[in-house]
């Protein structure tokens, strides 16, 4: 994807800010321990889902959105922005 900025941001970050990962959910989180801890499962598990050997199960994903302030409703699939990474 195209370097260009605009406001300040590259096209990839700003559709991140629009479209957010699972990635990007449990980086606002803080860190590994806080976002298991919000979700109420073992650090393992969320290096799981970072890994992306599983998916976190709808419960665990609404109290780690809650956390990172996100909207659940706008949250892609990882492999859905695999095309615009540069």
């Amino acid at each position: 994807m195209e370097k260009t900025k605009l406001l300040g941001k590259t096209l990839l970050e700003l559709h991140i800010e629009r479209h957010p990962t699972i990635r990007n959910v449990i980086e606002a989180c803080g860190s590994v321990p806080a976002a298991a801890s919000a979700a109420r499962v073992t650090t393992q598990t969320v290096y799981n889902w970072l890994a992306g050997r599983t998916d976190p199960k709808w419960h665990h994903f609404i109290r780690l959105c809650k956390l990172a302030k996100i909207n659940p409703l706008i949250v892609e699939h990882e492999s859905d922005i695999e095309e615009l990474k540069p």
